[in-house]
């Protein structure tokens, strides 16, 4: 963004997430909406029914059977979340689909090149750069700070907005490489252990119920045990 728009503009909020409190907001309304009710599942998985954590494979196995589930459940949000109608102070209440809209409509289609044309050269001032995208309304709602800081306790201090402002890029960005996990089993033996769930008649696969999450889990374990004596010993 600051290589398309330019640096010092705020096009980019540079440091942690917890200073833009609209993508805090989002991520609340994404706990609530979905989130927790796969997390509760992984953590049972753990606690109840053989899931190791650290075992690649366990990792490897929790992406087959269950991404595409959650992808269903983020795209179903996704589109339920557009489709909500929000409180506009200066003008109709409407739908973030609409607005959407609305704006094509309005002011054409964009792009960063349109935008970088458009800006003129000055740089906007620090405090304002410090400021874009903080929700002060949001400042003053409990139940949105107290998920805020229980998801970022590296920030209790960093919330106040009356600290100094950020450099506009920090010295060192954050990296977390994630690598997708890797199995033991071949292509062709994963195909079978699909195959063989969507044949169970326990449960109908793949499925977006935790509880039938559980047996899905519980089953593809045992299946993956025969599959790895077929396929790395020949028995």
């Amino acid at each position: 963004m600051e290589a398309n728009l330019g640096a010092g503009r705020g096009s980019y909020i540079w440091g942690r997430s917890v200073h833009n409190t609209r993508i805090e907001r989002l991520w609340y309304d994404v706990t609530r909406g979905y989130n927790t009710k796969w997390k509760n599942l992984f953590i049972d998985l753990e606690l109840y029914y053989g899931l190791v954590p650290e075992n690649p494979t366990h990792i490897w196995l929790l992406h087959l059977l269950f991404l595409p589930s959650i992808n269903q459940d983020t795209q179903d949000w996704a589109q339920a979340w557009n489709l909500h109608v929000i409180e506009l102070s200066d003008e109709t209440d409407c739908s973030l689909r609409d607005l959407f809209f609305f704006g094509l409509v309005r002011h054409s289609l964009r792009s960063l090149g349109w935008a970088s044309q458009a800006q003129d050269d000055e740089h906007l001032p620090s405090d304002e750069v410090a400021a874009y995208g903080v929700d002060w309304e949001l400042m003053d709602d409990r139940h949105m700070m107290e998920h805020l800081l229980v998801n970022n306790p590296q920030d209790w201090a960093d919330h106040n907005p009356f600290t100094p402002p950020l450099p506009s890029q920090p010295d060192r960005l954050s990296y977390v490489e994630c690598e997708p996990p890797d199995t033991s089993l071949p292509a062709e033996a994963a195909e079978l252990l699909l195959a063989q769930l969507r044949a169970s008649s326990h449960f109908n696969f793949p499925s977006r119920s935790m509880d039938v999450c559980k047996l899905i889990w519980t089953e593809a374990l045992m299946i993956c045990g025969g599959l790895h004596g077929v396929y790395t010993h020949g028995v």
